[in-house]
């Protein structure tokens, strides 16, 4: 079982922080993010669920409240602030946070529609050490395929750095659109993130089956018998099955 998730931090006070080093050449830095929305969610089923989402970096975790059936828009607004995490240099180069998209269940382990990830290292290289409003493509596993996407704001702040301003923590993303992020499971570093992405919509689709004919009928000891027939259809990953016929 996963250890009970940390207390949310405090708000800002000012727009400059200044932490004092630690021994052995480790450096106390500060994440912050917020998460807007996930949008266009592939599901188990394929039909709306629970989403939540779980932030991890560094042995801290944060997680979102649960919403109620949503796949197309979940919107959470949560925001956290991490003060302390005290990393050497290279650790800091390679470290990453990590973005979990659950839906939850409630008997079984939380299904993981999709996850992604960004370096530390990277969003600090930013100007003002943030990445504002992108959309993160959430995948599953090694599987190649979206199965959904995030919307996020990520900051990170060494020693001596000043913290966004809640201004530029809330940019739209026309606001950054010559300043791309990366999307560490592209192929290749130069891979573009994109900062304008057009989440799909639902639609519906209803089909009518009126009736079948000159079904074929099956010998038995009492002579033919007629069968109790039934129709599945399936389309779009979905699949419904009408009752089954005397």
């Amino acid at each position: 079982s996963r250890s009970a998730l940390p207390a949310r931090a405090s708000p800002l006070h000012g727009d400059c922080w200044f932490p004092c080093k630690a021994s052995w050449s480790m450096e106390t830095c500060l994440v912050g993010f917020k998460i807007f929305e996930a949008g266009a969610l592939q599901t188990e089923d394929g039909y709306p669920c629970d989403p939540g989402v779980l932030v991890e970096c560094c042995g801290h975790a944060s997680q979102t409240r649960w919403l109620e059936c949503r796949q197309q828009v979940a919107t959470f607004n949560s925001d956290w602030i991490w003060w302390n995490l005290k990393l050497h240099p290279r650790q800091f180069a390679a470290a990453s946070i990590e973005f979990k998209v659950l839906a939850r269940r409630w008997f079984f382990r939380n299904y993981l529609i999709g996850k992604a990830s960004l370096q530390l290292s990277f969003i600090n290289s930013h100007q003002n050490c943030l990445c504002a409003r992108k959309w993160l493509r959430l995948r599953r596993n090694n599987n190649p395929s979206i199965t959904g996407m995030l919307n996020v704001t990520i900051f990170v702040v060494r020693p001596g750095q000043q913290v966004p301003s809640a201004s530029l923590r809330e940019q739209t993303p026309d606001d950054w659109s010559n300043e791309p992020c990366i999307d560490e499971n592209e192929p290749g570093p130069e891979t573009p993130f994109e900062t304008t992405v057009e989440v799909p919509q639902g639609h519906h689709v209803e089909i009518y089956i009126h009736r079948a004919l000159d079904l074929p009928t099956t010998a038995s000891l009492f002579g033919e018998s007629k069968l109790d027939p039934f129709v599945t259809v399936e389309f779009g990953g979905y699949t419904l099955k009408t009752p089954i016929m005397d």
